[in-house]
């Protein structure tokens, strides 16, 4: 579903996309890590590599320009500034990208964030008003616990998209093509069907662990 949208908007939008993950990573890795590949940065770049590249995207008054600068240059050297400053030059960052085009920033798997990081999508959303900029949330349906405010239509959140399980007859072929097959022996099928439940990753994972154990 992302893949599709960065596909449909094309060069229409600067698509900016945080990989979330369950292996306790930094609270903002995931952002700092989409900044990097728009920026064009590797791990090994020097803090004044860094400065240039974020100068050359914002602009403005020089002590707020050099204010975002430090903060975001700061979160991709993996050493925050405080909360607030942060979340200052995160949004003021996002709305420079967003002057030369619309930006949609992309949370993959936010039901894994730390709470600070769901403070700072909080924000981005209530205090970008009048920028271009589009925050979509992929999640799994524990979000809602975590922190509903982001997982239910309201003041935050104009729409919730809810994905269902794929239907039997794409189940089994998205399962046959994990194994390079025409098709499932039906034992099998049955069993992908009813385990999975449609779900397209645990229909790849359940196949991949039937071929590992030789069934």
């Amino acid at each position: 579903m992302i893949s599709e949208l960065g596909r449909r908007l094309g060069d229409r939008a600067t698509v900016l996309t945080a990989r979330l993950s369950a292996t306790g990573v930094a609270t903002f890795a995931p952002l700092a890590e989409a900044f990097r590949t728009f920026l064009g940065l590797d791990d090994a770049a020097s803090g004044e590599a860094v400065r240039t590249a974020l100068a050359t995207v914002v602009r403005g008054d020089e002590a707020e320009r050099t204010r975002i600068v430090d903060g975001v240059a700061a979160l991709l050297a993996g050493t925050p500034v405080s909360p607030e400053e942060t979340f200052f030059a995160v949004r003021r960052f996002l709305a420079a990208l967003a002057a030369t085009q619309p930006v949609v920033l992309v949370l993959d798997d936010l039901h894994w964030a730390e709470p600070l990081l769901l403070d700072l999508t909080e924000h981005l959303v209530q205090w970008s008003a009048g920028v271009p900029l589009l925050v979509v949330a992929a999640a799994r349906p524990e979000l809602r616990e975590a922190r509903s405010t982001l997982a239910v239509v309201g003041p935050l959140v104009h729409e919730v998209v809810t994905l269902g399980g794929l239907e039997a007859g794409a189940a089994m072929r998205l399962a046959a093509n994990v194994i390079g097959a025409d098709e499932l022996p039906a034992v099998v099928a049955g069993r992908v069907l009813a385990t999975s439940e449609g779900n397209p990753l645990f229909v790849s994972e359940l196949v991949r662990m039937l071929v590992h154990d030789g069934r």
